[in-house]
């Protein structure tokens, strides 16, 4: 059995997914990234409350 998988064929693989994700879901993409900046944000005013 031959290994036919190679660097290029993950990559041509990762960017036809990437693309599809980016086609289908971009509004939620979005929106879950802007969650993580508001928790982070959050995160880092009371990080720097509690060091007062």
């Amino acid at each position: 059995m031959i290994n036919q998988s190679n660097w290029r064929s993950v990559q041509l693989w990762g960017s036809r997914v990437e693309r599809q994700l980016r086609q289908r879901h971009w509004p939620w993409l979005w929106l879950h990234g802007m969650c993580i900046d508001f928790l982070v944000l959050g995160a880092m005013w009371t990080a720097s409350h509690l060091q007062r």
